[in-house]
């Protein structure tokens, strides 16, 4: 059912069968063509982060000693997990119903079904210490040159997301306990090699960048990997106004109007206002549409108000 290439990559792609009904399910994810199966039957992929982002909110970590503590050396910006565990969770989410009514067109309805569904094994969703798959591990380039030592920094710059913890950004109990896990690796994208992580317009630095600016304040790694848990959760959109989809480009987007709507109170209505374009599939604000653009703000509005008193995650 799951496949995936030897090669790391920064990508390292997940590949499922085109027919899938996880596939069929998910068109907000974007989906491109991948290699045949060894019978020559259509496959599609999307890379780990965005795998991992849509598919293990609802999975928890095993609770036995030894997986906890693969779980606390697992680095956030390093989370890959081995195919068999891919075909584990993704079997149990079929079973439970998950796809079973139709397909979802946007992250947030994927993500209120997920919170909703009720798991016919619960077992089946704990991750162990045999499913984790790193990345390449993070080394800081050795040398005194100038290419070593910008290397240095560049790393140095997203050092905090390698002492996250997958441990460290649970909530155990909640109803999607790896939501900020998956947040976290939606948000940093496509890492899994140091080559990308030294990059200075990759996703991984523009992320770094905007949370250590809007975090403590000369804060160490060590403190920046300790709030960040709360940081992903705080910030969050309310369900209404968040993207569609879940490619880089939009998780870093919501990142960055989250902090505003939730940290400026002057920011609220600008993001209200710049976000509803997402709700009316982008149509030219003309002079026609403003009637209807004055309506759905308002109901974003209102939907956003009940959003923020009942703070869901």
């Amino acid at each position: 059912m799951v496949a995936s290439p030897a090669a790391l990559s920064p990508e390292s792609p997940i590949y499922l069968l085109a027919n899938e009904p996880l596939v069929v399910a998910t068109p907000f994810i974007e989906w491109s063509p991948a290699p045949a199966d060894p019978g020559g039957a259509a496959r599609v992929q999307s890379p780990t982060c965005v795998v991992v982002r849509v598919f293990t909110p609802k999975s928890s970590i095993s609770r036995v000693p030894a997986d906890l503590a693969a779980a606390r050396a697992m680095a956030a910006l390093n989370v890959r997990l081995q195919d068999a565990c891919w075909s584990r969770l993704f079997t149990e989410l079929t079973a439970s119903g998950l796809f079973a009514n139709g397909s979802f067109q946007t992250e947030a309805l994927f993500e209120e079904a997920l919170t909703d569904l009720v798991l016919v094994t619960p077992a089946n969703l704990a991750i162990t210490a045999a499913d984790w798959r790193a990345g390449q591990a993070f080394v800081l380039p050795a040398g005194a040159g100038a290419v070593a030592v910008a290397a240095r920094e560049a790393m140095n710059a997203v050092r905090f997301l390698n002492l996250a913890s997958a441990a460290s950004l649970e909530v155990a109990g909640s109803p999607l306990p790896l939501l900020p896990l998956a947040l976290v690796v939606g948000m940093v994208g496509s890492c899994l090699t140091n080559a990308i992580r030294q990059q200075e317009t990759s996703a991984i630095q523009l992320v770094a960048g905007f949370i250590r600016a809007n975090t403590l304040h000369n804060a160490s790694d060590g403190a920046l990997a300790s709030r960040l848990k709360a940081f992903v959760i705080d910030n969050r959109l309310p369900r209404i106004l968040r993207a569609h989809g879940v490619s880089e480009e939009e998780q870093q987007g919501e990142l960055e109007d989250g902090y505003t709507y939730n940290r400026v109170v002057e920011g609220r209505r600008v993001v209200e206002s710049q976000r509803v374009l997402l709700l009316d599939d982008g149509c030219v604000p003309t002079l026609h549409h403003l009637p209807m653009r004055a309506a759905l703000l308002s109901s974003v509005r209102r939907h956003c108000r009940f959003d923020c008193a009942l703070r869901p995650v």
